[in-house]
């Protein structure tokens, strides 16, 4: 019998090599409807799985809470059953006054600021991510006519921020361009387990635009037309990421039978 993960409650088999994980809810419901044959396992603490196709091809979309914590355990048990590469979806507070609310910001690196990622690997360890397969989602985001801006973010535990963080804001807005929780942890895991992975993330909040991280989330008449744009930034993220992630997959697939190929041809001389 097939050991069953405790909180996503995939077993290997189950989940496709692809993942899209995402910790907006809005992205797993766009995915929802955008795979075809899809059914749902519902996991504890309010993991969700996704198992589906996207032109015949095999794709798992996951949803987890925010946290890095839940990051981890969401990977962990992925990659137990059976998944090679992801693509993850969040929100993010923009540090960069060039940010507006539903900008699309996919991460180059991230600063390692959380207690997750330092538990695998120490602080002086890049947090980076697979440069094959970002490289391939700017290309879909190209393809798309959409814009996408790489940088820097800042990982931290923290969601909501308060006065303490006046000086880390003053020198980390140098450096990086938003703000997240989860990145550090994806891409130090994706390092240390050796699978590739990439981090985007859709602006939702602002610290040089006023807009405080959680006021989308408060449904009311003011916030109506930001909100929007940061739901239109999500689908549209989830539509590309889902699109790159089968690309890929045809990449993978084309790349394999080649070295077949190669392995069975009779060397000449």
């Amino acid at each position: 019998m097939p050991f069953i993960q405790p909180y996503t409650r995939v077993s290997s088999g189950e989940i496709s090599p692809h993942v899209l994980i995402t910790s907006v809810e809005e992205g797993f419901d766009a995915a929802t409807e955008i795979l075809h044959g899809s059914t749902t396992i519902k996991g504890r603490g309010g993991f969700q799985v996704l198992r589906g196709d996207y032109r015949g091809i095999p794709i798992t979309v996951v949803y987890r809470p925010l946290s890095p914590s839940l990051t981890a355990i969401a990977v962990e048990e992925l990659v137990r059953a059976g998944a090679k590469y992801f693509i993850s979806i969040g929100s993010g507070y923009a540090l960069s006054p060039l940010l507006s609310i539903g900008d699309i910001v996919v991460a180059s690196s991230a600063i390692k600021d959380d207690g997750v990622s330092k538990h695998y690997m120490p602080a002086e360890v890049p947090a980076a991510p697979d440069y094959n397969l970002l490289e391939r989602i700017m290309q879909t985001f190209a393809a798309h006519a959409v814009k996408a801006h790489v940088g820097i973010v800042w990982s931290h535990d923290i969601y909501y921020l308060n006065s303490s963080f006046k000086e880390l804001l003053r020198v980390y807005s140098k450096i990086a361009i938003a703000l997240d929780m989860d990145t550090a942890t994806l891409y130090t895991l994706s390092m240390l387990k050796r699978f590739p992975a990439v981090s985007i993330l859709i602006i939702d909040s602002s610290h040089p635009k006023g807009i405080e991280r959680g006021e989308l989330l408060i449904e009311n008449a003011e916030r109506t037309e930001i909100r929007d744009k940061f739901l239109r930034g999500v689908r549209t993220a989830v539509k590309v990421a889902i699109e790159a992630l089968s690309l890929h997959y045809e990449y993978i697939k084309s790349e394999t039978a080649a070295r077949i190929q190669a392995a069975s041809t009779p060397a000449v001389g």
